[in-house]
């Protein structure tokens, strides 16, 4: 090789040498550029690793939620055909009470009144002699005709008032336009009969006030009954009326105890009346029923029914204040449906701490009748064989209403009677459980009978 030939090569080779050169300078600022973006890299793979994580967990969550969303819809169709199946079992009780009510019921109250207003007929046309006592007994008669009708409208408006409540149900019931028809003819009812209670006391009043009684005290006091049958006119019409006024319809005047303090009242007729209280208290009306006056054995047998219930309600209110320290009555407040219906029945347990000093008695000869604010009814006595002894005879005409509803009479005080031992057992938490527990019962009862026993 020759010196040129030489000199060409080492030329081209330190060209190639710098040409590596300048390649490993590129190669290094590449290195040095991709070692700082490999953080941004790392950073990106995380990233994506998350964003694949939140993409697999999504995809349970929406497994889960379409899992729950199948489970609702079963557990809706199955709340679905419940409702149903309950909106059918109201429908059935439903029917069984209008029929109750239109049939046994109706005849009942019928063949009562129908007792009343021929006693009130054979009353007007007694002898003119006794022409006084014609009217006191007419005048009776229709203060009980009164005392019928109000007893329906009262019983009229409760089934109104039930009725009322299954129409507003929300979620509705199927029937709810058929059940808001229905508890309008029952006010339609209720009004009728509220309008005949009314009438009756204006008529019994009238007869009270134009009795012939001479006696100026006598006088007085019908005089005085006359004004307390308006007033109770006046509260069967709506109308309103102070309390300490309204009293009961045939209650004794306000100014009994002055004539009482003129003329003694019997002590032995005190201490029966008293002992006549006391047997209500302690479960024995059936005793009292054994020794009134006035009424046959199918009479007293239908009436110790019916105070075989009231017993129980004793028993049941004193399982209340033992157990929720509240009688039966403010226990059955906590479920406004349950109060207004058993207040509709006239269902309650009285008043455990009247006594003969708390009455206000009217005495005539050897018949006496005792009042008081918290009575239901005044108190009837008679004279037999020189005692005193009830006289029920004014129940009597009640029987054959009753007789129509014995059967369902029985099964409530059944249904009582359990209620209280379960209040007493602490099977309820709190008095709004135990009333709902009470409301279910009845109407598993209404369900096989027709319906509870009481007003129209």
């Amino acid at each position: 090789m020759t010196a040129t030939d030489a000199a060409e090569v080492v030329k081209k080779a330190n060209e190639f040498r710098r040409k590596a050169d300048d390649l490993r300078t590129q190669g290094g600022k590449l290195q040095a550029q991709a070692d700082i973006l490999l953080p941004t890299v790392n950073e990106h793979r995380l990233l994506a690793s998350k964003a694949s994580n939140q993409i697999k967990n999504f995809d349970s969550a929406v497994a889960e939620f379409e899992a729950r969303l199948a489970a609702s819809r079963a557990e809706s169709k199955a709340s679905q055909d419940a409702a149903t199946v309950a909106s059918n079992d109201l429908d059935k009780v439903v029917a069984e009470v209008i029929e109750m009510r239109s049939k046994d019921l109706a005849a009942a109250y019928a063949a009562a009144l129908k007792q009343f207003n021929d006693a009130s007929s054979r009353a007007v046309k007694s002898n003119s002699a006794s022409a006084g006592m014609s009217k006191v007994v007419g005048g009776s008669m229709k203060l009980s005709i009164g005392e019928t009708h109000w007893a329906k409208a009262q019983g009229a408006q409760a089934f109104a008032a039930t009725l009322e409540t299954l129409a507003s149900v929300k979620p509705a019931l199927p029937n709810a336009s058929d059940y808001a028809k229905k508890a309008a003819e029952a006010r339609d009812e209720a009004k009728a009969d509220t309008e005949a209670a009314g009438l009756a006391l204006d008529e019994a009043k009238a007869a009270f006030e134009s009795a012939r009684v001479t006696d100026k005290v006598v006088k007085e006091r019908f005089t005085k009954l006359g004004e307390q049958l308006a007033k109770a006119k006046d509260l069967a019409m709506g109308i309103a009326v102070p309390v300490a006024e309204a009293a009961a319809p045939d209650a004794a005047p306000a100014d009994g105890q002055a004539a009482a303090a003129a003329e003694p009242v019997d002590p032995a007729l005190l201490a029966f009346a008293d002992q006549v209280l006391a047997a209500g208290r302690e479960g024995r009306s059936a005793e009292l029923i054994d020794g009134a006056l006035g009424l046959d054995d199918t009479a007293k047998a239908t009436l110790k029914q019916v105070a075989g219930m009231q017993d129980s309600l004793k028993m049941v209110d004193k399982a209340c204040r033992d157990k929720f320290q509240k009688s039966m009555n403010e226990v059955l407040a906590s479920n406004p449906m349950m109060a207004q219906m058993m207040k509709a029945q006239g269902l309650s347990a009285g008043n455990d701490s009247m006594t003969a000093a708390d009455l206000s008695f009217a005495v005539e000869g050897e018949s006496a009748t005792a009042s008081a604010q918290g009575l239901p009814r005044p108190i009837k006595f008679a004279k037999k064989d020189g005692a005193w002894a009830l006289d029920m005879s004014a129940e009597a005409a009640m029987v054959p209403m009753l007789q129509a509803q014995a059967g369902m009479i029985a099964k409530v005080g059944e249904v009582m009677s359990a209620w209280g031992t379960d209040i007493a057992a602490d099977k309820y938490a709190d008095p709004a459980a135990a009333a709902t527990g009470l409301m279910m019962s009845l109407q598993a009862v209404m369900g096989g009978a027709g319906g509870p026993p009481g007003g129209g």
